[in-house]
């Protein structure tokens, strides 16, 4: 689910409303969502509340001829009988769990929260999202020692003896040493906490807030499908990580069923979606050829491959979704354009890193974009060049 833009502004205007000394309809006071009182456009952080002076026309992105690598995974051909990956379970194109993974609550906890701000945005609305946010053992519990695996781990040698492996961002000291890192608490949770924080005392706009916590939980399941399949699972005991992949991406659900940030892929691209189904069951099918009590081997082929696929895949699946909000942002004005690109600057960040080992160039324009709090059709136009470029198939 995504916000819905109609619903919120109307709970955006009721909101104002209710915080300006005047009734609506004053003639002497202008309330108007994303406009200051002197009539300018009010930047909220985000895009200055303007409407792009250009309204080209952005395609949907051609997947039409993108083609799987060699040692892909293909369970939805034959059943993956002509693929160099060995029989598996998943080979029926569904995906088959040790358990029903836990993480699949998080992203159902995620939808709650669309629920919640599609109804009102009213301080009550933020604090009942907050209170889904912060579920014992729930989204805030990863969040705020989430890695960003596209980063160099954290040197064994200064890590934590006493914590485990994949919480070394849970110390202090580790996660302000290491702050790309340690994206979850140094660059995620901060933009959460002030959402929450502003929404709940009714600081600034609310459609704003609300769009930079469903930008940046889109960003932490993201980063929780590679983190965990690729990063968490090999280890020993550890291989249900695998399956929090899957219910980080779209619940704990079939390709066709997925919600969460699975649900935004699987509303643009039904390719790019089941790419990463099967880059999930891919390194499911890898960690199937090992005892869950030992070590799945990371110097394994199969590993590699997996771990390719998957990645690919899913930074193409937010790229897709950063380039649909970058699209939308013609035609959209005042809240609604603050509360688009507040989407696109927090989400976008989670591309950072693998734009610049993809094309210099190409992620400089990209970087750039984010930065813009206005930026003019050409430069978002541009900045969808961009994006296409670096990121082109699943």
């Amino acid at each position: 689910m995504r916000l819905d833009k109609n619903q919120i502004l109307r709970s955006s205007l009721g909101v104002l409303c209710a915080l300006v000394l005047a009734a609506c309809g004053d003639s002497d006071t202008d309330t108007t969502a994303g406009s200051d009182s002197d009539g300018s456009e009010s930047t909220n952080g985000t895009t200055a509340g303007g409407c792009a002076d250009e309204d080209p026309t952005s395609a949907p992105l051609d997947e039409s001829a993108c083609q799987a690598d060699a040692n892909d995974y293909m369970p939805t051909v034959n059943g993956s009988a002509d693929d160099v990956w060995p029989a598996c379970e998943n080979d029926d194109g569904t995906y088959h769990p040790f358990e029903q993974p836990s993480a699949a609550a998080r992203t159902e906890a995620f939808e709650e929260i669309m629920v919640i701000f599609n109804a009102g945005l009213t301080p009550t609305d933020f604090t009942a999202a907050r209170d889904q946010y912060s579920l014992p053992q729930g989204l805030e519990s990863r969040l705020s020692r989430r890695e960003d695996v596209h980063y160099p781990n954290i040197p064994e040698s200064e890590q934590d003896a006493g914590v485990e492996f994949d919480k070394q961002c849970t110390v202090l000291e580790l996660r302000e040493q290491y702050p790309d890192r340690c994206a979850g608490p140094m660059k995620i949770q901060p933009i959460i906490n002030q959402a929450f924080d502003d929404g709940q005392n009714g600081v600034g706009d609310p459609m704003v807030n609300a769009a930079k916590v469903e930008g940046a939980i889109t960003w932490f399941l993201y980063l929780s499908v590679i983190k965990e399949a690729t990063f968490s699972c090999p280890p020993a005991d550890y291989s249900g990580d695998c399956d929090a992949a899957w219910g980080y991406y779209g619940g704990g659900q079939q390709a066709g069923g997925a919600i969460g940030f699975g649900g935004f892929v699987k509303q643009i691209s039904s390719q790019a979606n089941q790419r990463v189904f099967d880059g999930l069951a891919a390194m499911r099918c890898w960690r199937n050829g090992y005892m869950s009590t030992e070590d799945g081997d990371v110097n394994d082929p199969l590993y590699g491959y997996g771990k390719a696929q998957l990645d690919q895949a899913n930074n193409h699946a937010l790229a897709l979704v950063v380039r649909e909000r970058m699209a939308d942002q013609f035609g959209l004005c005042g809240s609604e354009a603050d509360a688009n690109w507040a989407f696109v600057q927090t989400a976008g960040q989670g591309l950072i890193k693998p734009a610049e080992d993809t094309d210099a160039g190409n992620a400089g324009i990209y970087t750039s974009l984010l930065a813009n709090d206005n930026p003019s059709g050409d430069e978002i136009m541009g900045g969808i060049a961009a994006l296409d470029a670096l990121f082109p198939c699943p």
